[in-house]
């Protein structure tokens, strides 16, 4: 379902290129398909093996957030200021070096510095939500609302993975 989605997405920007919320849209729809392929089941149909499926998670979810905080950026039509371009553009960068080089235990190790990093994102997201609250534009709550509760999962599961990886290595 999310890949089509994505599909129509595309589809629309396609249409018109003045639509870049549905790109944006489209390219978080397709890490979630892919991010949610990937950790169940249905990887073992794709014969992945563990090293793959690693990598594959971890740019699925780095394709989440940067779409994601992109998507919201372009939903408050504001344009991504010169640092955060440049942080994207690095995360996306590191990330496929990560997830390119050989070793699957130094990509599990760095993972959680990376979202580690991404964290410290967060409050320019919230500051850019607020001013729009403020500003009473119409929706911008339950932008909020969402990118809260969106928050509130990702961070629970990367530190629920991590803390069960450690407790499992006791």
């Amino acid at each position: 379902v999310l890949l089509l989605f994505s599909l129509f997405a595309f589809y629309l920007y396609r249409c018109s290129d003045s639509l870049a919320d549905y790109f944006w849209f489209g390219c978080v729809c397709l890490a979630t398909a892919v991010f949610t392929l990937v950790h169940n089941d249905w990887r073992s149909l794709f014969g992945l093996s563990a090293g793959i499926s690693e990598r594959l998670l971890f740019l699925s979810m780095v394709g989440v957030i940067t779409g994601g905080i992109t998507l919201v950026w372009s939903l408050m039509n504001e344009v991504l200021p010169r640092w955060l371009v440049f942080y994207l553009s690095g995360l996306g960068a590191v990330s496929l070096a990560l997830a390119l080089q050989p070793s699957l235990i130094v990509l599990i190790w760095l993972r959680d510095f990376v979202w580690l990093t991404v964290s410290l994102v967060v409050p320019a997201l919230f500051y850019l939500l607020y001013t729009k609250v403020r500003q009473k534009l119409p929706e911008v709550r339950l932008v909020t609302l969402g990118v809260g509760i969106f928050l509130i999962s990702i961070w629970h599961d990367m530190y629920y993975v991590s803390f069960s990886r450690e407790l499992d290595a006791v």
